[in-house]
């Protein structure tokens, strides 16, 4: 088949959305699909999208991109999808974020192309509910990523399928620890994803992880450490109020995490039960990923993180508990240091994906 991959999304970028879209992509590719990714591009990044993401260059896997001027962003990029489309004919369209785009999709697109949303939230408003509305007699399968959106897809009008998110098992599993700089000698518990402590993703909860290294054990002492991307006032915030106790490595490019993540003693995904899309929608991608380490993982308790894949050596505590989480961080330190589990692939989720559509009677 040929598949175009088309959102507002930046590639490269610092967030997970970007990373799933990528490794998506590449997986469809290595099954032997013809694959272009159309999206936005960060000029601050100087390196290539192979590079950035850790995947190899193939003549199945094309990325074209979009460079925003400043100011509005979304309608251009509308504007440069539909020439795109008129350039070449492709046999599925996947797209997600955008309601708006997923619409002016549903009306240019040929019948004999099909259509397919990825859902990473309920929509919720009048705009995007109408949107979605308007758009789904056209739409060929709706894609959930947790539980509790496809309870929500099953109800609607278009046929739907829960895919979750996935991780990168292979290279994962065969990549070597990095060695990292440090005159400690305390155990390294990790944190692996945005740094947010009272912005728009503060319900990914490391201000409770923080929290949490004011409750250590002396009988077993434990370092944390954070990567991901960080506002500088907050990285000042952290060695002020926390001084040694926390180390922050800052972003480290995709390819690049797994030796990193490979490092630690255990690790840690602290998501807050506060607000829906942490609780509810999210399928985290880094729990995907710490799950093929082998190491001992922490979690927050709530049903986006339950209800994902095997529980080998996964240590759930309160959600929002501090105190709970650093006794549950103890209790992983002490315990076994490895195992072995089954996790969900990206050629899996490709793979599933094609047979869905296959068999998908919707759009067109």
């Amino acid at each position: 088949m040929k598949i175009l991959y088309i959102s507002p999304i930046y590639v490269p970028g610092r967030r997970a959305n970007s990373v799933q879209a990528v490794k998506m992509c590449e997986a469809l590719a290595r099954l032997g699909h013809d694959v272009t990714v159309y999206s936005f591009r960060d000029e601050s990044f100087s390196s290539s999208v192979e590079e950035f993401y850790g995947i190899k260059s193939s003549p199945k896997l094309i990325f074209k991109d979009f460079t925003p001027k400043s100011g509005r962003k979304l309608l251009p990029f509308l504007f440069r999808a539909m020439r795109e489309l008129s350039l070449s004919s492709y046999d599925v369209v996947i797209t997600k974020t955008s309601t708006s785009l997923l619409f002016l999709l549903s009306l240019i697109l040929p019948r004999n192309s099909k259509l397919i949303y990825e859902f990473h939230v309920i929509p919720s408003g009048f705009r995007d509910e109408l949107l979605i509305k308007l758009s789904s007699r056209r739409l060929s399968l709706g894609v959930t990523i947790s539980h509790s959106i496809q309870d929500w897809a099953s109800s609607q009008s278009f046929e739907s399928i829960l895919l979750q998110d996935a991780a990168d098992t292979k290279l994962i599993a065969s990549t070597k620890a990095r060695a990292i700089s440090t005159s400690l000698s305390d155990s390294k518990v990790g944190y692996f994803g945005k740094i947010d402590l009272e912005g728009a993703y503060s319900w990914k909860g490391v201000k409770t992880l923080l929290e949490a290294t004011k409750h250590k054990s002396p009988d077993n002492p434990w370092r944390l450490h954070l990567f991901g991307s960080i506002a500088d006032g907050e990285m000042k915030s952290i060695s002020r109020d926390f001084g040694d106790r926390v180390i922050v490595h800052g972003h480290i490019p995709p390819g690049d995490v797994a030796p990193f993540m490979k490092a630690m003693d255990i690790l840690v995904i602290p998501n807050s039960n506060k607000k829906k899309i942490s609780s509810e929608y999210t399928s985290p991608l880094k729990f995907y990923e710490y799950l093929a380490s082998g190491l001992p993982i922490v979690a927050s308790n709530v049903p986006s993180i339950k209800l994902i894949g095997e529980k080998k050596g996964v240590y759930f505590f309160e959600p929002d508990n501090a105190l709970d989480l650093s006794r549950k961080i103890v209790d992983a330190l002490n315990g076994k240091k490895s195992f072995q589990r089954n996790v969900y692939s990206w050629k899996d989720r490709a793979t599933e994906l094609v047979l869905a559509l296959e068999q998908s009677d919707g759009g067109g």
